[in-house]
């Protein structure tokens, strides 16, 4: 859907859930000015995660060809004990399960995704500026002031860059963050490399279809094929306790050197030796805002801006994803700029209990679960994924488990929700501004 009246956009910062954002926004036929400090580059360096719920918006944005041949699908998940290797079980997705839901999981290369979403905001009409850093937000009127001391207005800004947000700082000033305790190592391995070792060559097997998982006390490791299965990119969550003080943080900038994780399973141990180089990214704990808009509401901040989450898990390009989608369609709706409160509060009100739900139950049953130190919780934990390879099936009382958190985030239909919103709520309150 098209809207009737264009609004001047300007999303400062050009990551996934800027470039997204410039898409959806674009296709509504909004005028948008994507503004970003850093060069193009290649950005990013390992997997994303697209789970059904970032399938299901991709395929309606038109890239399901670019998800099969660039992304790597997934059926299975094996679990390890990243101790010893031992295989503690294995969790086949149910078909009607994954049918109910209406999409598949996959593994991309973080590039190719970010390439295809660049590529497709720029033909539907949006201006990407890089090397554009924005120094200072104004919201009387909503006015950007860029480094070289351009300034450039718009009816609406809209704050995606990052967690170190400097529309985030505008809003609410300076942050409170801590170390959350772990880091996060990153590496992509050839798979011919794998293939041709003597110790590791079978361990990863493309028809397999299979997300294999190594499980520690405060640790995990993840293989995940992509590119067609030419290439691996492992994870590694480690504590930092454990963790040299000199070890660089090397996210951005060139492969750490020296150091890396290590693992008493001889499997995993030779993949990370056979990594041609590594990155190292340190997780904080941000803390979480009240607001996402501002009092005039025309700033609004999306993404990790809004709402920061630890990187590479299931959901930490769903979330994006979403964000983009329900601000797409709630803006198609507009037809005058006093419209655009009503329309930017239903975007919080969407989203926030959302990121919410996704933080509680989703982020414990995909990460923390893996994380578990010998005792009652993880003996039961290995118990219920052994009996899942054993009886190859669920009991109702673990589906409910898994619909209550992670399934339910698989299960997420964004379009609907923001268009179940517009007609239950956002249609409603024009009217009741007409009548008044």
């Amino acid at each position: 859907m098209v809207a009737s009246f264009k609004l001047d956009i300007i999303i400062i910062g050009a990551g996934l859930a800027g470039i997204a954002a410039a898409l959806r926004l674009s296709q509504a036929g909004h005028h948008v000015r994507v503004l970003d400090e850093h060069d193009r580059g290649e950005r990013g360096c390992t997997a994303a995660h697209l789970p059904p719920n970032a399938t299901r918006i991709l395929t309606d944005w038109g890239f399901r060809d670019q998800i099969q041949s660039l992304g790597h699908l997934i059926k299975n998940s094996r679990f390890y004990s990243m101790e010893n290797g031992e295989l503690i079980g294995s969790q086949r997705w149910r078909e009607e399960v994954i049918r109910e839901i209406g999409a598949d999981y996959y593994f991309i290369h973080y590039h190719d995704l970010y390439a295809m979403l660049h590529d497709a905001a720029v033909k539907a009409g949006a201006i990407v500026q890089f090397d554009a850093g924005a120094v200072n937000v104004e919201t009387y009127p909503p006015r950007v002031t860029l480094t070289n001391q351009n300034v450039l207005k718009a009816d609406l800004v809209i704050g995606a860059d990052g967690p170190r947000s400097i529309t985030r700082r505008t809003l609410f000033g300076e942050e409170r963050i801590k170390l959350e305790g772990h880091s996060l190592f990153t590496a992509v391995v050839p798979r011919k490399l794998v293939e041709d070792d003597a110790l590791v060559g079978n361990s990863i097997n493309p028809s397999l279809l299979e997300f294999p998982l190594w499980l520690g006390s405060s640790r995990h490791g993840e293989a995940m094929l992509m590119r067609d299965g030419t290439e691996i990119a492992l994870n590694i969550f480690y504590p930092d306790s454990e963790i040299p003080i000199d070890a660089e943080d090397t996210w951005e900038g060139e492969p750490m050197q020296g150091w890396r994780p290590r693992s008493n399973d001889p499997v995993l141990q030779r993949l990370i030796e056979l990594c041609p180089d590594m990155r190292r990214l340190k997780l904080y704990i941000r803390e979480e805002l009240e607001d996402w808009i501002d009092e005039s509401s025309r700033l609004l901040l999306i993404g990790n801006a809004a709402h920061p989450v630890l990187p590479c898990w299931s959901q930490s390009c769903a979330i994006n994803l979403e964000d983009a989608e329900t601000l797409g369609v709630l803006l198609s709706h507009i037809n005058d700029i006093d419209q655009l409160p009503v329309l930017i509060e239903g975007f919080q009100e969407l989203r926030k209990p959302k990121y919410r739900f996704v933080q509680d139950k989703s982020w414990w049953q995909s990460v923390e679960s893996m994380w578990l130190a010998p005792g009652p919780e993880q003996k039961a934990r290995d118990e219920m994924l052994r009996k899942q390879q054993d009886d190859g099936d669920w009991d109702e009382s673990m589906l409910q488990q898994q619909f209550d958190g992670l399934w339910a985030a698989f299960g997420y239909n964004a379009r609907e929700a923001a268009e179940n919103w517009w007609t239950t709520w956002g249609m409603l309150r024009e009217r009741s501004k007409t009548t008044a």
